[in-house]
């Protein structure tokens, strides 16, 4: 007796069919995933791109603005040192006149009685005064006097007599006189002195 060998398939021929077709269903599948993925990075990078271009627009917007404000910034700045600088002159040409006028006003509070000036010149030399005075007085007690009143001076020092001498011509006797201040700081004297000592 002989038995012939038969192959006996279990599994239905749909379910082999649909085998056979599985690994090109994967495929496309994978394909079709691909592209998809491909195209939503395409959108999502030109959206992206599109904002940083939006966001760098403004960063520009907002960079011309605070150059336009650090310049104005910067004029304002200038104008403000230039007015400081006004300030700081009128300021010393103020403060000067009044020292110096100060300094003068002194003269007429020291000259003695019966004692006339008859020549004043006084020289600024980096803003020390330098006096040269002569005068006439009707003693020698008073040349003294106005002498010794321009050494204790808030306003003058080294007060030196260039000559004194009397005058033969007037009866009574008149004594011509010549005195120099030198290296006086006008610029140094306190503004809430009070009038020169006699």
């Amino acid at each position: 007796m002989s038995f012939q060998k038969k192959r006996i398939n279990l599994m239905p021929e749909s379910y082999l069919k649909s085998k056979q077709q599985g690994p090109d269903l994967l495929i496309l599948a994978f394909m079709l995933v691909i592209l998809c993925y491909g195209a939503i990075s395409t959108v999502s990078l030109h959206f992206h791109k599109k904002n940083i271009s939006a966001q760098l627009l403004l960063v520009q917007q907002v960079n011309r603005k605070l150059s336009k404000n650090i310049s104005e910034i910067e004029i304002d700045n200038e104008k403000g040192r230039r007015s400081a600088a006004q300030r700081k002159l009128v300021s010393g040409i103020t403060d000067s006149q009044y020292k110096w006028s100060k300094a003068f006003k002194e003269i007429s509070h020291l000259i003695p009685s019966d004692t006339w000036l008859s020549k004043f010149d006084a020289t600024n030399t980096n803003g020390n005064l330098e006096l040269l005075i002569e005068g006439e007085t009707s003693s020698q007690y008073q040349m003294a006097n106005f002498f010794r009143s321009l050494e204790r001076s808030y306003y003058y020092n080294k007060v030196s007599i260039s000559f004194s001498e009397i005058m033969d011509q007037y009866t009574p006797e008149l004594f011509k006189f010549q005195f120099k201040t030198q290296n006086s700081k006008v610029a140094s004297v306190p503004k809430n002195i009070t009038k020169g000592r006699k």
